[in-house]
């Protein structure tokens, strides 16, 4: 399992999946860096008995507006809290790359910070250039662009997608049938599975939803939009 704190003080990028939409208050004061830091650490003292651990996330989806010299502190400092308990060995420390995929070359070098992964989030929906999009062109970014954005942030630190799913934008679906809407779906997601699998790993999100679709795991199996079966 990996744990990815989602919810700091004063909320890390104002949407309501922090806990408060609004404000980004996190990182305006210390007291919310300290304490977000004490619950980093408490997890990894709890989390420390279980084999299935594989890592622990610093934190979910800081916003690109958090300045980056308090976040990369904020990482530094909550690597050496979870080494307190947690080997390299034992856990990898994972940080999310804050919409900025580029900016992390040289830091937490894996001589001073071992097994140390780089998270990023990979969605094709929710911009304007997202919803621009036919659906060959989102073919292309997956296929294409995405390759090319992990191979680059892999020269920085090793890599994973943390979240990606088959949530497509309708205006890239507009005038296909069904049979068409099922053959994208099935490309699209053999598009992104080929640009992550040179990655340290990836989650869909997620692995159910009520209403199904390109969100649901179980839905996209059961419809043959991805395999039904991972790995060897």
């Amino acid at each position: 399992m990996l744990l990815d704190l989602h919810g700091a003080p004063g909320s890390q990028n104002g949407w309501d999946h922090s806990g408060r939409a609004g404000e980004i208050g996190w990182y305006q004061t210390p007291e919310n860096i300290a304490h977000t830091l004490r619950v980093i650490e408490d997890l990894a003292a709890h989390c420390k008995q279980y084999d299935n651990l594989l890592g622990i996330e610093l934190l979910n989806e800081p916003r690109d507006s958090v300045p980056l010299s308090i976040l990369k502190s904020y990482y530094q400092e909550g690597y050496q809290r979870i080494r307190r308990h947690l080997e390299p060995t034992d856990a990898a420390v994972v940080i999310h790359d804050s919409f900025r995929p580029f900016e992390w070359d040289k830091f937490m070098p894996a001589a001073d910070y071992k097994n140390v992964i780089l998270d990023t989030h990979l969605y094709q929906c929710f911009s304007d250039a997202d919803k621009k999009r036919d659906i060959h062109a989102q073919l292309e970014v997956a296929a294409v662009e995405r390759k090319q954005q992990l191979d680059r942030m892999s020269q920085q630190l090793p890599c994973m997608v943390g979240e990606w799913s088959l949530g497509l934008p309708g205006e890239s679906m507009e005038g296909l049938d069904k049979l068409q809407r099922d053959a994208a779906m099935r490309g699209f997601g053999a598009a992104q599975l080929l640009s992550y699998e040179g990655t340290r790993g990836w989650y869909f999100w997620c692995y159910r939803t009520q209403e199904g679709g390109g969100w649901s795991f179980r839905d996209c199996v059961k419809r043959g939009w991805l395999p039904d079966t991972f790995g060897v």
